[in-house]
């Protein structure tokens, strides 16, 4: 058995960063980028991890993963995440460089 896993260090700014670890079974069928988004698209209508985590291995799991599915999402920090607005919604609400949630 080997493991090769991705590391990344970074420095946390503020606290609407968050932390995702899962097993092969989520990373056989999505990215990185996959796995992240569809969590903070999760966050962005709840607070919860445990709800994130878990859209996250269902997602997997329709994408046809057969292997074991775990998802563990820590964050930081309580600000909600919001989801940025293209800059055509930013003109047309008339305060460019404001995002409000959707």
């Amino acid at each position: 058995l080997e493991c090769d896993p991705d590391v990344f260090t970074f420095e946390v700014r503020d606290d609407r960063h968050l932390v995702l670890l899962g097993c092969d079974g989520v990373f056989d069928k999505m990215t990185n980028i996959e796995a992240c988004k569809t969590a903070v698209r999760s966050l962005t209508t709840s607070t919860s991890c445990a709800d994130a985590a878990r859209e996250v291995a269902h997602r997997a799991v329709r994408l046809g993963s057969s292997d074991n599915v775990t998802v563990c999402i820590a964050r930081f920090g309580r600000k909600p995440i919001m989801r940025k607005q293209s800059l055509s919604q930013q003109q047309h609400l008339g305060r460019p460089g404001r995002f409000r949630r959707q």
